[in-house]
């Protein structure tokens, strides 16, 4: 890699701690030694491996940073592989966040049926709502519409009732829209009215719940009328989204 490069790398990866990067003597990095292995068949492992034998030490924020990293530049296999070498050798005990990292990545590389393999072996403690959300990601991403709307019952259920219990559990917002958006080109109306009335116990109406029960209305053609008179009443103004989704029913 070259300086300008590795200097342009720098500027746009700023929010990481700039002392994971800082090489005022030009010594080697473990992610030095990783980064330029930009083949997804070239193994990380011997890398790790080698690092380890040579006796460096290896911090588990470093690795964090590594995969974070190579997730980004959607080298998921190797970031695979961070992840698994360093649960394997006990580097950190996994929370449900480096779990759910886990989960997501071997949704990408191995697929769904292996994600749900891994979330099921997953202790009860460690199933919360980003565990739920990277095993719904990894459905809705493979287009499982079965898999997906019943993993969204449980989702919803596990983190509501976290919620309700008052266990500190905040929804995720990313997700939900995920779901919403996902609901509204595959779900049914019933599926997308029965989700929205989960997240009213949850999170205050949003636009983006209408426009979900907009879309799922107008393709299996219902009238919306209705729709946008609660969502005025709800002081919910039309944005040009809206505007966009209304403007097929005039075709």
């Amino acid at each position: 890699m070259s300086l300008k490069i590795f200097a342009r790398t720098l500027i746009q990866n700023s929010v990481i701690s700039r002392s994971y990067y800082t090489n005022r003597v030009n010594k080697t990095t473990l992610y030095s030694k990783i980064s330029p292995l930009g083949n997804p068949k070239t193994s990380v492992v011997p890398e790790l491996e080698s690092w380890v034998k040579n006796g460096n030490k290896v911090r588990f924020a470093e690795l964090q940073r590594i995969i974070h990293d190579l997730r980004k530049r959607k080298r998921f296999t190797q970031a695979l592989e961070v992840s698994e070498w360093m649960n394997k050798k006990g580097i950190y005990v996994f929370t449900p966040s480096e779990h759910a990292v886990q989960l997501d990545l071997i949704g990408h590389v191995r697929g769904f049926l292996s994600a749900e393999s891994y979330f099921n072996n997953l202790k009860d403690q460690d199933k919360t709502d980003k565990t739920y959300g990277a095993l719904l990601n990894c459905y809705v991403r493979q287009r499982q519409t079965d898999k997906s709307i019943t993993h969204m019952h449980k989702c919803m259920k596990a983190a509501l009732s976290l919620h309700a219990g008052n266990k500190g559990l905040k929804p995720n917002l990313k997700v939900i829209l995920s779901i919403l958006n996902w609901l509204a080109d595959e779900g049914s109306i019933e599926d997308v009215e029965d989700f929205v009335a989960s997240l009213r116990t949850a999170i205050p109406v949003n636009r983006q719940m209408y426009h979900a029960l907009i879309k799922s209305s107008l393709r299996c053609g219902r009238e919306v009328d209705g729709l946008l008179e609660q969502m005025e009443a709800d002081e919910i103004d039309e944005d040009e989204e809206t505007k966009k989704i209304l403007s097929v029913r005039q075709k």
